[in-house]
């Protein structure tokens, strides 16, 4: 009998995505929600992406690498690029196929795998919390929305749905070498988030070491190997970039914005401007 009749396939087809700064990012390129109707048999295939698979309801039978697989209603497989995949599907059986690749330089993954080298195909199995449930139905909900909002809340959730996935796999399923370079990528916009939230006060390194939870060695060198500069100049030029902003684009005194900085001294402000920009603020104006 065709495969067609034996399933009922549900697609949505993501909206096209930006391009984001940051960590390794997930694209996701589709979700499916598939109801078994019939006994079939998916035969042996390679996959060229990744495949997110969820069990809604029934028992989800599979091979993956020649290694057999029974997975239970509540549970999950990740299929990564080259492995060899095969399914054999009874109803009842109800499933997500969640397809994504890496938005990021194509040596980057191959590089930098999501998976460690040794994983097993049974690591690649996880228990899904509700909360990946809950995110797979507002990702199936949100594909059915047209408007200017939608792909931007897909790619929040998507975003969400891949990092839950990976804490739910097993401990050293995921390698080292995709967290640290994720963090590496996404090290940047958590300076800047910390930055902005002591915009008006002092930061010591140490302190951006605990709040981001890394040694002060380890803060040192990624950030100037990600950013070029060290953390307390990185923090600096970031308020003298603000300063650059307030000074283009207000009438605020100069005393105010020394101040909204965290600096007590306008003296100290206008040096420290300078360091950066070469020339005091009153020039720069």
């Amino acid at each position: 009998m065709d495969k067609r009749t034996r399933l009922s396939v549900k697609s949505f087809e993501r909206a096209p995505e930006r391009e984001l700064p940051g960590a390794l990012v997930p694209r996701f390129t589709g979700i499916r929600n598939v109801r078994v109707k019939g006994d079939y048999i998916y035969p042996r295939h390679q996959h060229a992406d990744y495949q997110i698979i969820l069990v809604t309801a029934g028992k989800y039978v599979c091979t993956v690498n020649d290694v057999d697989m029974t997975l239970a209603r509540n549970t999950g497989l990740v299929v990564k690029p080259g492995d060899w995949h095969s399914d054999f599907c009874t109803r009842p059986l109800q499933y997500f196929a969640l397809q994504f690749t890496f938005r990021t330089d194509p040596n980057s993954v191959d590089r930098c795998p999501f998976f460690a080298d040794d994983v097993a195909p049974t690591d690649q199995c996880f228990e899904a919390p509700r909360r990946i449930w809950r995110i797979a139905h507002q990702l199936q909900s949100e594909a059915r929305t047209a408007d200017p909002v939608s792909p931007h809340i897909q790619d929040a959730l998507c975003l969400e749905l891949f990092w839950r996935v990976a804490r739910a796999l097993p401990p050293g399923a995921i390698s080292d070498a995709f967290l640290s370079a994720s963090l590496d990528r996404a090290l940047p916009d958590r300076l800047q988030r910390l930055f902005r939230d002591h915009l008006d006060g002092a930061l010591s390194v140490d302190e951006m070491a605990k709040a981001l939870g890394m040694s002060r060695s380890s803060l040192a060198h990624k950030t100037k190997a990600v950013l070029g500069v060290p953390p307390a100049r990185a923090f600096l030029e970031f308020k003298m970039n603000r300063a650059r902003h307030h000074l283009e684009h207000t009438e605020m005194p100069m005393k105010e914005i020394a101040f909204r900085l965290g600096f007590r001294d306008p003296y100290h402000f206008s040096r420290a401007f300078k360091r950066v920009f070469g020339k005091s603020p009153s020039s720069f104006r």
